[in-house]
């Protein structure tokens, strides 16, 4: 909404960390056994292109600041 261009960014990189917390216990649920290699994989993949994603939009935002 009435957000700037900063804090925009700023919730970018709040959202990038929370999906790094998650690939943490992605690693974890593979060492204790919960989830398959093949599961990690596929969803490590995702992770990543959600990365991209996000930090080519942060990059964005801070381009027009």
């Amino acid at each position: 909404g009435r957000q700037s261009l900063k804090d925009q960014a700023h919730f970018i990189e709040l959202s990038y960390g929370s999906l790094m917390e998650v690939m943490s216990q992605l690693d974890v649920a593979l060492d204790q056994g919960f989830i398959t290699e093949n599961i990690h994989q596929s969803l490590e993949n995702m992770i990543a292109e959600e990365a991209r994603v996000l930090s080519g939009y942060r990059g964005s935002l801070l381009s027009k600041l």
